[in-house]
């Protein structure tokens, strides 16, 4: 498991408020999910507190405790 340093999504919002800034956050969330989906992967709690933003400004999603692994993907 690879150690993030950085802050929560929801830290983020409240003092980031650049549109390239933003527009950086939501397009890695978004890639890191389509990760997930074709891995089989359901996080099931994706929230504010549950992604990470890093120093470069991306998006990387935390806390799988609840995820559900679809066995039958083929990677």
């Amino acid at each position: 498991m690879e150690f993030i340093e950085g802050q929560t999504l929801f830290a983020f919002l409240k003092k980031e408020n650049s549109p390239e800034a933003l527009q950086k956050v939501y397009r890695t969330l978004n890639e890191a999910k389509d990760y997930l989906k074709t891995m089989g992967i359901v996080h099931g709690d994706i929230n504010h507190n549950n992604v990470l933003v890093d120093k470069n400004g991306c998006a990387n999603i935390i806390d799988f405790d609840i995820a559900q692994y679809d066995a039958l993907v083929s990677k």
